[in-house]
């Protein structure tokens, strides 16, 4: 029984949301008791770092998604998929 590409993506982003989502809770957390212990610095680290990683995770699913169009040769998709990045960098580089 052979798994189509789709699926086989699908469960790849599923996957690596999983991971992304436990590991900013993971930081969030830690983020949260370091900030009542006392450790500002520190805390403001893991604070950023958990929700660098929140915002990252719709990135990757948007670059894995260009990636699997480009494969299929959906040129459409493709074009969209290129559209959708953009926007995401335009509104990464206004913020800063």
């Amino acid at each position: 029984m052979t798994t189509e590409p789709r699926d086989r993506l699908a469960a790849e982003l599923r996957r690596i949301a999983q991971i992304g989502l436990a590991t900013a809770g993971v930081l969030l957390v830690v983020g949260l008791i370091l900030g009542w212990t006392g450790r500002a610095d520190l805390s403001h680290t893991c604070l950023l770092a958990g929700l660098g990683v929140l915002v990252s995770l719709p990135v990757v699913n948007v670059v894995a998604e260009l990636v699997e169009e480009l494969r299929r040769r959906e040129w459409i998709f493709l074009l969209a998929t290129v559209a959708v990045i953009a926007i995401l960098l335009f509104n990464v580089m206004r913020a800063f």
